[in-house]
């Protein structure tokens, strides 16, 4: 399964990309205006955006966060409600680390998101219902059938 790598930084669309980079440089022809310059590290991410801007094509680059679809290796299909280890351990009747390892193993769908894990509701609902060997009653103490 291909991982996720973590990437730290801003997400901007290309209207926003060239909006920030016009801004920018105004902001540089100001303080050539007063006799000054722009910072290293200011001048460098002006230079960046410019020449990310000259790079991308606005064909098709039009997203909504709203219109994109769940990435296919989150394992975990997001229209389900999600919910945290606490939760779903007063759900299954077991501690939080036991949740943490079904999840770890892959026994109940779940991502990882800013070190947390979260869980498909209706995932442990149905562990809960169904029982399973370490916890035979299932949730709330009743007794399952086999």
């Amino acid at each position: 399964m291909p991982t996720i790598e973590p990437i730290s930084g801003v997400l901007l669309g290309v209207d926003d990309a060239r909006v920030l980079s016009e801004a920018l440089d105004v902001f540089v022809g100001v303080l050539a205006e007063r006799g000054s310059q722009p910072t290293a590290k200011l001048d460098d991410l002006r230079r960046r955006l410019s020449r990310a801007n000259t790079r991308v094509s606005t064909e098709n680059t039009r997203v909504h966060a709203r219109q994109v679809a769940p990435q296919p290796d989150s394992g975990v299909h997001l229209g389900y409600e999600l919910i945290d280890t606490a939760r779903a351990a007063a759900i299954l009747g077991i501690t939080p680390d036991g949740v943490r390892d079904l999840a770890r193993r892959g026994v109940l769908p779940a991502v990882r998101a800013g070190g947390r894990w979260l869980l498909a509701s209706s995932a442990v609902v149905a562990r809960a219902d169904r029982g399973h060997p370490e916890n035979p009653e299932g949730a709330g103490g009743r007794r399952l059938r086999r």
